[in-house]
């Protein structure tokens, strides 16, 4: 768990959307902080992923993290991001 946790901070883009992708996978709610963190990273791709892994991981405190990132200027442009936030959103519809 913490070596994926380190590898969100990782200067490759596509290390941190893996890390991302495998949090997310696990549901561990430890990583909700530092996904949360990477809504804002510069990374379309890395944005998304961590928007879809908190959908995954289910815990309703980052539904107001989620729809503030959905107000981004750089996300309302972007219909990738805007779709991983919108899955996330849904998935954790219910809880």
């Amino acid at each position: 768990m913490e070596p994926l946790i380190r590898a969100l901070k990782d200067e490759r883009h596509e290390v941190r959307e893996r890390a991302a992708e495998a949090l997310g996978k696990l549901g561990d709610p430890r990583a909700v902080e530092p996904l949360i963190e990477l809504l804002e990273d510069e990374n379309l791709f890395v944005r998304y992923f961590s928007a879809v892994a908190l959908g995954e991981i289910g815990d309703a405190r980052v539904i107001r993290s989620l729809k503030k990132a959905r107000k981004r200027r750089e996300n309302k442009k972007n219909p990738y991001v805007l779709k991983g936030i919108d899955e996330a959103l849904e998935a954790l519809a219910g809880t």
